[in-house]
């Protein structure tokens, strides 16, 4: 982001400290980067300085930042300090602010291998919201936790290379319905896709794109119905499925010849094989 940015972000922010919305805060600030974060949130404190010289009665808004393993301040924690009301007997002794609470909160730890992690804390939950890993030698990864479930949401992950990979997860299978993986020059090495039953987590259905073929599959309630792919050159295979396992299969050549499977339910063999050619014709073989 930039300084603009930066500060109009600060503005929302600083509002929601000093309103108590802790959720909303959370919300904002895990949206983005560490380095975002952070600057959002320096920026925030100098606007509730601001705000304070016009409104004593608003908290003081301190935070606290560690240093992750690539040697970069992180945000940890967002701190409220109320103002003592002059009846409070605190206030004579203590001060006119108390120690504060955390209206964001992280726990930052150093790892035995030189990496460090940093929770963000869900305030509607309790549980970690997000996980941020970071290594030496430029390897990042977050992960996102669903707040309802907390079951695995997301999962992102910066190479030292400069490749990415990057999921969705769905919250019935637990399993990836969307991932993508890219190259250090930034174009797609794959991309998949996967549709599951909300009910039973089960998949219905597949698309994959990489390594120069496409991938389509469909699934029933017993397992793998039909899939097609089409190679970089242009053929393109097409399977059918029983519940014993593949019954048919069929590929098509670039040219239009090509050849069609009919398979044994029982021993899984090629019971009949039909050949198809250029011209149209075809001939077959048992």
């Amino acid at each position: 982001m930039d300084q603009r940015q930066i500060h109009e972000m600060a503005e929302t922010a600083v509002k929601k400290v000093e309103s108590g919305d802790r959720t909303g805060l959370y919300e904002e600030l895990t949206s983005m980067g560490p380095a975002d974060r952070l600057a959002v949130a320096k920026e925030m404190v100098q606007l509730n300085n601001r705000n304070r010289q016009t409104n004593d009665s608003l908290p003081i808004v301190e935070i606290t930042t560690e240093i992750d393993a690539s040697g970069q301040a992180v945000l940890v924690d967002v701190k409220a300090r109320e103002h003592r009301g002059w009846y409070e007997p605190a206030r004579w002794v203590d001060g006119e602010y108390d120690s504060g609470k955390a209206v964001y909160h992280s726990r930052f730890a150093k790892k035995a291998d030189g990496s460090t992690s940093l929770t963000a804390i869900d305030p509607r939950t309790g549980r970690p919201g997000s996980d941020e890993v970071t290594r030496s030698n430029g390897f990042t990864q977050r992960t996102e936790y669903d707040p309802a479930t907390g079951k695995l949401k997301s999962d992102g992950i910066s190479f030292p290379d400069g490749s990415t990979y990057y999921a969705d997860y769905d919250l019935t299978s637990e399993e990836p319905k969307f991932e993508v993986r890219t190259s250090p020059d930034g174009s797609n090495i794959f991309i998949n896709h996967t549709e599951y039953d909300p009910a039973t987590g089960k998949p219905r259905s597949q698309e994959y794109y990489g390594d120069g073929h496409i991938q389509r599959s469909v699934y029933d309630s017993k397992g793998l119905k039909s899939s097609e792919m089409i190679y970089p050159d242009g053929s393109i295979e097409h399977n059918v499925y029983g519940s014993k396992g593949l019954k048919s299969s069929e590929m098509i050549y670039p040219d239009g010849s090509g050849r069609r499977r009919e398979y044994d339910p029982d021993t899984g063999k090629p019971k009949s094989v039909v050949e198809l050619r250029v011209d149209g014709s075809t001939k077959g073989k048992n």
